[in-house]
């Protein structure tokens, strides 16, 4: 039996916890010696039966690959239920919890599951967005990590001089970092600074949190593809964690149902690929980006490129990397998507 993403319900204030320490933990960890989490299928029983009117909740999306989870994951019955479960039997550090989602009771519906890759299988149409001024700005805590997590684990200051950091994943950022400053790139040390700088970024935003802001437009736009069913995918340079929690502070994590992620490739690219793999069905696809790298990786994926001129990157930068229409702003987007769109 195996889930890629298993979930857990949690009161809000046990975020607080996550954050400051970076490792999860419950009281049955003590008393039953694993922490209580669920499949997607699954999760509205515990929630029924233990949490029905709480309005303060939050489901953890847990990444169960063994060398990411750490501790042991066992399917079992133990309260002869006639379903196994799945029980994590140790703590469960932060770079294992991919997505903090809200769970709130609803009077008219109770609670609901988020919305998944899976529930959209059959459509035909999907929409991907970079994040990073293209969708939001103000997020200054992510560079401050990148600082913290460089000098814990290599000793040394980080250095960006002549690296050009827009459009860049993060785990590519790491290499070109390393290489910069004359370190070798041992795969330890790669793995070390990706988790690292995960920890480091949710402790400095338990400390001081970022003010994330949309970028003018945005909601609207997105608002506008989910109320025709068209699931929104973000393909972004940022690690999974960072990604998602940079949209829950904008207030824009609730327009998603799958992301492609530094943490799953280097390559802007193959992100990208990543994605496209999750919808088979597809007839129409196309990726709004602010940057000349998210207008490649488009073009490499034979999907219509749409460029912002939101970022760094001006319009003839955008059009000279592949862009099939370039826009001042996402309400332009909007309009040229509002024609397109079957």
């Amino acid at each position: 039996m195996y889930h890629s993403r298993i979930f857990h319900i949690t009161p809000e204030n046990s975020i607080e916890q996550l954050f400051r320490t970076g490792v999860y933990t419950t009281p049955t960890l003590e008393s039953e010696k694993f922490i209580h989490c669920s499949t997607k299928e699954q999760v509205l029983h515990p929630a029924k039966a233990l949490f029905s009117g709480r309005t303060d909740l939050r489901l953890l999306e847990i990444d169960t690959d063994p060398e990411i989870l750490k501790s042991k994951l066992v399917y079992e019955d133990c309260y002869k239920e006639g379903m196994l479960f799945p029980h994590v039997y140790g703590p469960i550090s932060i770079d294992a919890i991919r997505r903090i989602h809200p769970f709130p009771w609803c009077e008219e519906s109770g609670f609901n599951t988020p919305e998944t890759s899976e529930d959209f299988r059959d459509s035909k149409v999907l929409a991907l967005f970079d994040l990073d001024s293209t969708l939001i700005r103000g997020t200054q805590n992510h560079r401050a990590a990148f600082e913290r997590a460089f000098e814990s684990c290599t000793g040394q200051p980080l250095g960006l001089e002549g690296i050009p950091v827009h459009g860049q994943t993060d785990r590519n950022l790491i290499k070109k970092i390393l290489q910069n400053a004359g370190i070798s790139q041992s795969e330890d040390l790669l793995e070390g600074l990706e988790k690292e700088l995960i920890s480091q970024y949710f402790r400095i935003e338990f400390e001081q949190p970022d003010t994330v802001q949309e970028i003018e437009g945005a909601s609207e736009v997105l608002q506008y593809l989910k109320a025709r069913g068209i699931p929104i995918c973000a393909v972004t340079g940022n690690m999974e964690n960072i990604g998602w929690n940079k949209l829950k502070k904008a207030s824009l994590d609730q327009f998603f149902c799958f992301g492609a992620f530094s943490s799953h490739s280097g390559e802007r690219s193959e992100l990208v690929a990543y994605a496209l793999r999750e919808f088979p069905g597809l007839s129409h696809c196309f990726l709004v980006g602010d940057a000349t790298q998210d207008m490649k990786a488009a073009r490499a994926n034979n999907i219509l490129a749409l460029g912002v001129t939101t970022g760094v990157a001006s319009s003839k930068e955008l059009t000279d990397a592949g862009a099939d229409a370039v826009f001042s702003n996402l309400s332009e987007v909007q309009n040229y998507l509002n024609q397109i769109l079957p």
